[in-house]
């Protein structure tokens, strides 16, 4: 309700309100029976705002921000999911946004948002996988949305917070004429997600799942039971034991992982997956109409260069490996992921992987299965077998 386009919420003639001073009185009467309530952690403003809602987000945002700290509340949660890079609502309200690359556009949504609101965290949800009928295929430029961001972020001292998906992009409807066909995420789907976005430093992850809904053929939202967390009799599905999984996974991980911060990161997509490299490393592009379309101008990039690891090769699949940094002694910590859309897979024993580490490493602390556990390297050289969604940390030691 309070956020209108442009320009429109505080300010003369048409506006909803004269001044902040306004504003906040509102949102203070808005809030006051629940901002106390020990069991609200925070409140949601919007979902995946464009161009023209920046400037009134950004009045919201900080009048929430100040009415909380009044209340005592310094830390409260503000939650609001941005657009992830593929959506070209916000591109088309921007100005000049024919002469500018995707990568461009959404740099300068990124960057508009957390100048106009100050945000010291900001959230973006994207789903990863596609079904079948638009070819199984890994959704363009995930992998590069996240680098995007965690750069940005990292710039900006703000901390990057990630949604999790419980099922596939773009499911069928009716147009479709097979309405309801779920793309159901396995267990290995919900791990790679999770530790894609360790790797990128995120340590604040939710999910995004819809309740089962209408079973009506002409539902735009038709689900099955088995594509949300919960049924609609109210039983948990196995979608829910996956997340329950995963997120056990990341709190396994939590007392060391999250000391370091991102720094860099590498896509290895192998030869035998060559038709569908464009998928991991390339963006989708951007449809500013439907006979128009900004080209494919946000490619992940590769140019980053490890500290210590020197060398790393995979024999199948596609492999990500991120470098994350903190302060002190062991300074460096490498995730090792395999991220391969299980669809695209040609081979399905698992991924082999070879890295090197400078030669004056002799071992490393690893994670992998659930448990920390030192190993000892061969030359430098660390061996392991990954399947679709499994990950090693490593911390090498002198």
């Amino acid at each position: 309700d309070l956020v209108l386009l442009k320009d429109k919420l505080v300010g003369e003639n048409e506006c909803r309100f004269k001044n902040t001073a306004e504003l906040e009185k509102y949102i203070r009467y808005c809030m006051k029976d629940y901002i106390l309530d020990p069991c609200v952690i925070g409140l949601g403003i919007y979902d995946e705002p464009s161009y023209q809602l920046v400037d009134s987000i950004g009045l919201i945002y900080r009048a929430v921000k100040k009415v909380a700290k009044e209340f005592g509340r310094e830390n409260f949660y503000i939650q609001m999911n941005l657009n992830p890079m593929i959506i070209n609502a916000y591109f088309l309200m921007a100005e000049n946004h024919k002469e500018k690359t995707e990568k461009q556009l959404y740099e300068d949504y990124i960057e508009l948002y957390l100048s106009k609101t100050g945000a010291d965290l900001i959230c973006v949800d994207s789903y990863p996988f596609r079904p079948s009928y638009v070819g199984g295929r890994f959704l363009a430029g995930y992998f590069s949305n996240l680098q995007i961001l965690a750069r940005l972020c990292k710039k900006h001292g703000a901390k990057l917070a990630f949604v999790l998906q419980s099922f596939e992009m773009y499911h069928m409807t009716k147009p479709k004429a097979t309405a309801g066909f779920r793309r159901i995420s396995s267990v290995n789907e919900m791990f790679l997600q999770t530790n894609s976005v360790l790797g990128f430093g995120v340590k604040d992850i939710s999910f995004y799942t819809f309740e089962t809904m209408s079973v009506k053929e002409n539902s735009t939202y038709r689900t099955q039971d088995g594509s949300s967390f919960m049924t609609a009799d109210g039983d948990k599905t196995r979608i829910y034991y996956f997340a329950k999984a995963a997120i056990e996974h990341a709190k396994a991980l939590e007392k060391v992982l999250f000391d370091y911060e991102f720094s860099g990161a590498t896509l290895t997509v192998h030869d035998s997956l060559k038709d569908y490299s464009s998928d991991y490393l390339l963006s989708e592009g951007i449809a500013l109409s439907e006979n128009e379309i900004l080209p494919p101008t946000a490619p992940f990039d590769n140019s980053y260069r490890f500290v210590n690891l020197i060398s790393y090769e995979c024999d199948k699949d596609v492999m990500l490996i991120t470098e994350l940094k903190k302060e002190g002694k062991n300074p460096y910590i490498y995730m090792i992921l395999n991220v391969v859309d299980a669809s695209h897979k040609v081979d399905p024993s698992a991924m082999g992987v070879k890295v090197r580490f400078d030669p004056k490493f002799k071992r490393a602390t690893t994670f992998t299965n659930g448990k920390w556990q030192d190993v000892e390297f061969d030359n430098g050289e660390f061996f392991i077998s990954l399947s679709q969604g499994e990950a090693v940390y490593l911390i090498p030691k002198e």
